[in-house]
Order: structure tokens, then sequence, then C-alpha cells
């Protein structure tokens, strides 16, 4: 395992036709608390993307850091290792899957696929007024991007952090600064963000505690057995909370 800070993510979709005796879908890769957690979803689409994101991450943790070792699950349901240098986070959103490994960092990672939705409903009703002013100034043709952009930095501060998304979306998010809602006071923090619009997906990517000698953000896509860098060697301080 390397010992220098790293961040790694991989985005992949999920098989269109999944065979269940592919290894990627069964629950045989997965962990005892895995398959607990496992049995209390309902739905197939539902399954699919816990077990293809626990099969990614383990690719991950395996071909680029040798760590094979069982993920484990927190009360919260927050995957984890034992390895206390690892930090890792899963998002998945209809057909994507995005998994993030930090090393001697702290990660949260979220992804949203572009959908048709009522932006100006929700984010009225999820953001704080600061949010909702900022969006509705925005141009019409820039609205998806910056609303998703808030939104998934949010989230992925959120698994950072572990504390709730909603408490998470109603903080303040943009040019620099984090603002708790509840008292509008300035919070310093040292949480940084890496976000990416690409293809029909959106992605953001929360790190905390980055030490010196770590200086980009590796980002990839599977596709089929190929890893397609989506942010090359991305710089830190793309949103940085101050």
């Amino acid at each position: 395992m390397s010992d220098k800070p790293a961040v790694y993510s991989v985005i992949a979709g999920l098989p269109e036709s999944p065979d269940e005796s592919s290894p990627e879908l069964t629950r045989s890769i997965l962990s005892e608390q895995e398959s607990a957690k496992f049995d209390t979803l309902k739905s197939s689409s539902r399954r699919n993307q816990f077990v293809f994101a626990r099969y990614l991450l383990k690719q991950v943790l395996v071909s680029r850091f040798s760590y094979d070792q069982p993920l484990l699950i927190t009360e919260n349901g927050r995957p984890y290792v034992r390895e206390k240098t690892i930090d890792i986070s899963i998002s998945h959103s209809q057909k994507w899957v995005a998994v993030v490994v930090g090393i001697k960092v702290q990660v949260g990672i979220d992804i949203e696929y572009k959908k048709p939705r009522r932006l100006k409903d929700l984010y009225q009703h999820a953001f704080n007024k600061a949010d909702t002013a900022w969006l509705d100034s925005t141009q019409a043709a820039d609205l998806d991007t910056e609303f998703y952009r808030l939104w998934t930095a949010k989230e992925a501060i959120a698994k950072l952090t572990q504390t709730d998304l909603m408490p998470s979306l109603k903080q303040f998010l943009l040019e620099g600064y984090f603002v708790d809602q509840v008292d509008m006071q300035l919070k310093k923090t040292d949480v940084l963000i890496t976000s990416k619009k690409h293809k029909d997906y959106f992605l953001s990517i929360a790190y905390k505690g980055v030490e010196s000698g770590m200086d980009s953000v590796n980002v990839f896509e599977r596709v089929d057995d190929d890893y397609i860098e989506v942010i090359p060697s991305s710089p830190l301080s793309v949103y940085t909370c101050v």
C-alpha cells in the first residue's frame, strides 16, 4: 500500500443486462455484515447497485492499494475498513456507481444522474435562502450545472462528516465559504471539493486532512475493462472551504 496521501475514484455504469452469475453482481463477494444489509433491500435494482458498488470498491482497494480485507458497515450504514489510514465512500444514482478511496485522507463522494426535475421547487425546499437567491439569479442555461454542483458537494461533505443530508443541504457552499444556516457564522474547515460534470452525471468528491506530498485527485471511468481518466491530475483547490 502506498504511504503517500492519495484520493482515487472510479465511476462505472451498471451492467445493462445483469447476469446473476457474474461475480460483480452476486452476494458471494459480500462480507457477513454486507450480506445482512443486502437482505434488507427490497428492489432488485437497489440490490444490484449495492453489490456492484462493493465489487468496484474492492477492485480499487486490491488493484491500486493491495488491500484485500472485508468491508465493514457502521451503525448508520457507512462502509469502512479496519485499516485506519484508509477511508472509503460509495454513491450511486440510476445507472451510475461511484467509489472513492482516500489514503491518509478523509473522503466523501456523491454522484447524481441528470434527469428531468423541477429544480426550482427542489432547491427552494432543500437549500437555504442564500443558495436559493444565488440559483434564482443563475442563467437558465447554467442552472443544471450550478444546482448539481451545490447538491453533490453538500452530499459529499455530509458523507465525509457522517452527518444527515438535510442539515447539510441547508449549509451554504459558495466561493470558498462554508456557512452554517443556523447561526450564519463562518466555519473554519479544511474540506476541499473536486466537482465534475461528465456525460449525463455530476460528481463531487470531498476530502479533508490533506498533507504535504499530495497534489492531485484521480478520477477514472470504468468502460468494459478499461479505465479512462475523467479528471486527470485535478488541482486540490477546485472549490475550497476556508
